[in-house]
């Protein structure tokens, strides 16, 4: 790189009349630069170009400070450069002249973790991420914001963030009650400060940062809950339970464990989505909303049943979910199910019947399911003995009677 400093209109100056002197940055492999003033001026006479430590002649008042100040810019356009060089980035004349002219290398502002949070939030939806899925990082967003408004700051930085906040984020929410009973179990926990480690790596991408302050997590998780199974007994008093003031919720329910949808696919279906084959049967043919994976849905009778009760899909009641939650409480309490009844619940009793009751296929009930990997389904379904004494009935031949309630009795005590 060299830097080359010159006179602008000395030719046509007057002997009195100061010019301005600029600069011209010239990189090999580049364009010379375009020349741009740096605010200095002197007379004509004074200017000596062929001195090129001291161009400006010695005679002059100012001499010292303005040939002091041409050296500092040389040496500080060669920093910039080696800058450059190191960062990988482009190093031609008008990158120098810009950084010269801005006062170097601006830091960037450093955001505070929860406005990092909405960054990678706004990231991830730019990215194609489905709101469904979103939505559960603007919950966890609002547990942590709870948790820096009781605990630090709100405008805790994220180049603060250490290893100790998300030791006292997991003390702070194991600590955290509802009706007397925790609200957030192990895994949820996890899922809050695995969040936080994303946090970090995307201020670590955006420059706020020059390193994740925590790295690795060795996190412990609770082993997985069994699915909820409602045994066909249960079903029917669902069916049948009598109480008007819980008939809406009722048939919701029903509806839900017929055909195995999420609540917040069943909240966007529609009549489009009900498919008649040539035969005569009827299926629900819908895009999940957090995957767009498709989920083909035999229509059983009961879920039939419902539909025809209010004329169509879409006439059926979406309570808002908080509400049908409690009320499902009810429901299961005056029905005698021992379950404290969740939505997620009837999507569990969908798989584990179809694949117990209608010995439904793996590879089947994943399309049912709207799942492209058949290990998803071990979070909602589980082989049960009616099943496993189906399978061993197709074994020809079988020598050996198989006594029902010995093995019922040997296999409740591992489920």
């Amino acid at each position: 790189m060299e830097v080359r400093f010159f006179l602008r209109g000395k030719e046509s100056a007057r002997s009195n009349e100061q010019c301005a002197i600029y600069a011209q940055i010239e990189v090999a492999g580049y364009k010379r630069g375009t020349a741009f003033s740096i605010n200095l001026k002197i007379p004509p006479r004074y200017w000596q170009p062929d001195d090129a430590d001291s161009p400006v002649n010695p005679s002059y008042y100012r001499a010292a400070h303005i040939n002091a100040k041409l050296r500092e810019m040389r040496t500080t356009l060669a920093d910039y450069q080696t800058a450059l060089t190191v960062m990988q980035q482009e190093c031609s004349p008008n990158t120098l002249k810009q950084l010269w002219q801005n006062g170097g290398f601006k830091a960037k502002p450093t955001p505070s973790l929860l406005d990092t949070l909405s960054q990678l939030i706004q990231s991830k939806r730019s990215k194609g991420r489905k709101e469904a899925t979103l939505t559960t990082y603007q919950t966890r967003r609002q547990n942590i914001e709870t948790f820096l408004k009781e605990k630090y700051s709100l405008n805790l930085l994220v180049s603060q963030v250490k290893y100790r906040h998300c030791e006292r984020l997991e003390e702070w929410m194991f600590a955290q009650t509802l009706d007397g009973k925790p609200r957030f179990c192990r895994n949820n926990i996890n899922k809050h400060i695995t969040l936080i480690n994303q946090i970090l790596d995307f201020a670590v991408n955006e420059e706020y940062i020059t390193h994740n302050p925590i790295g690795r997590l060795d996190l412990t998780y609770d082993k997985a809950k069994p699915p909820v199974y409602l045994l066909p007994d249960q079903r029917q008093r669902l069916i049948n339970c009598p109480i008007k003031s819980l008939e809406k919720e009722k048939d919701v329910a029903v509806f839900l464990f017929s055909t195995g949808l999420s609540y917040t696919d069943f909240l966007s279906l529609s009549d489009y989505h009900l498919l008649r084959v040539p035969s005569g049967e009827m299926f629900i043919k819908k895009q999940r909303d957090k995957s767009e994976i498709y989920s083909i849905i035999p229509l059983l009778r009961d879920a039939f049943a419902i539909i025809q009760k209010y004329g169509s899909v879409e006439s059926i009641p979406r309570p808002d979910i908080s509400d049908l939650n409690k009320d499902l409480k009810v429901l299961a309490e005056v029905t005698n199910i021992e379950y404290r009844l969740s939505t997620s619940d009837f999507r569990d009793t969908f798989a584990c019947m179809m694949e117990n009751e209608y010995m439904v296929e793996t590879r089947t009930l994943m399309f049912m399911m709207g799942h492209t990997n058949e290990r998803q389904l071990t979070n909602y379904s589980a082989v049960m003995p009616a099943r496993i004494l189906y399978e061993l009935k197709k074994q020809q031949p079988n020598p050996t009677p198989l006594n029902l309630e010995i093995f019922n009795q040997l296999v409740s005590q591992y489920l």
